[in-house]
């Protein structure tokens, strides 16, 4: 067996410039989504939030979908680990 070692220099340096394994998360197919910063402004003060997409292109066709169909869904009460819906 032959390993490209050029090949696997440029394999981990990508690795190394990408994102940290805690901003890594799997949709329910295995696929890797990437975790993604979301900001606005609301009275005269800036926010932002977290959404998983699978690269740039889809989380701004997220952004999209949420500009025209964002809801409060409710409260948050607790956090922990549950099944994806």
């Amino acid at each position: 067996m032959l390993i490209d070692l050029g090949a696997e220099r440029s394999r981990r340096e990508q690795a190394a410039s990408g994102p940290d394994r805690d901003c890594i998360v799997y949709d329910l197919d295995g696929r890797a989504m990437g975790v993604f910063a979301v900001d606005w402004e609301h009275d005269g003060r800036h926010w932002t939030a977290e959404i998983c997409a699978y690269d740039q292109a889809d989380a701004e066709a997220r952004v999209a979908s949420m500009r025209a169909s964002l809801a409060v869904a409710g409260q948050v009460v607790s956090k922990g680990d549950a099944p994806a819906w």
